[in-house]
């Protein structure tokens, strides 16, 4: 592998110094470059406004009580669509703003994140990894260095950029 390959790693926190959060509930995304012998801090970006949840709970707070949400039925059935496209509304896509944050990165650790949010990180050429629980930031870039080092497995080897931040064909990194 060149000496020079990197990963630009974004990672999902509300505490900076966990991946405590999902992609939507996130109240930071840290930001850090990591190579076979370096980890450095980039930049740390704090979410100004409301997350999805907060965003639905604004989206209906001006309706008098007892309303019916758009998209209830009349039999107590609910169609989540509704709610779901009224919160995105007010949250201003947040989806397409949160990925839009992420340009230039190799891969997003998050905490969840919805199939959505993943097609439209993954066609960002971004790869998400959701984790299966909290992780201290400082072990998930050791256990990515220690991938580095090793014979990273190829979902690993595509994301690996140059100094340019273009892909470093796999043919070009010698393993």
């Amino acid at each position: 592998m060149p000496a020079h390959a990197h990963l630009k790693v974004a990672l999902t926190t509300n505490s900076l110094v966990q991946v405590d959060a999902g992609f939507a509930d996130a109240r930071q995304v840290v930001f850090y470059r990591v190579s076979r012998d370096n980890v450095a801090f980039e930049d740390a970006v704090k979410f100004h406004g409301a997350p999805r949840a907060a965003a639905a709970v604004i989206a209906f707070a001006d309706r008098p009580a007892g309303a019916v949400k758009p998209g209830m039925g009349r039999n107590g059935g609910a169609c989540m669509m509704a709610e779901d496209l009224a919160a995105d509304a007010a949250a201003g896509d947040m989806v397409s703003n949160r990925v839009a944050l992420l340009a230039g990165c190799s891969i997003l650790i998050t905490r969840g994140i919805s199939d959505l949010a993943a097609m439209r990180v993954k066609s960002a050429d971004i790869f998400p990894v959701k984790t299966e629980g909290t992780h201290e930031i400082d072990s998930v870039l050791d256990r990515l260095q220690a991938l580095l080092r090793g014979n990273p497995p190829l979902w690993l080897r595509r994301v690996l950029r140059d100094e340019q931040g273009r892909a470093v064909p796999l043919d070009d990194q010698g393993l």
